[in-house]
């Protein structure tokens, strides 16, 4: 992972767990109530994930190099310049 990382590589890491039907239910209750939540929603969804996020066996990592292809830059200059907004997902 460390390798992976320091050559600026994006990595994801794969692990799993068996969870008990205990273990099962009470994540989707926190969860669900998390969902609903008006107040500190994000804190009670991490708090959710905290619950299952834990104890995993790493399955895997893997490792994809993410660089934008030729033009892409000159591209995206060129629509704004044209007033054309432009959002970029990875």
């Amino acid at each position: 992972l460390r390798k992976f990382s320091s050559q600026g590589l994006r990595t994801l890491v794969l692990g799993s767990r068996p969870l008990s039907d205990d273990d099962w239910e009470t994540f989707r209750i926190a969860f669900e109530t998390a969902q609903k939540a008006m107040d500190n929603r994000e804190q009670q969804l991490a708090a959710a994930a905290d619950l299952v996020e834990c104890d995993l066996k790493l399955v895997g990592i893997t490792a994809i190099e993410d660089k934008l292809q030729e033009n892409v830059e000159d591209t995206i200059e060129v629509l704004r310049e044209a007033g054309i907004k432009l959002w970029v997902l990875t």
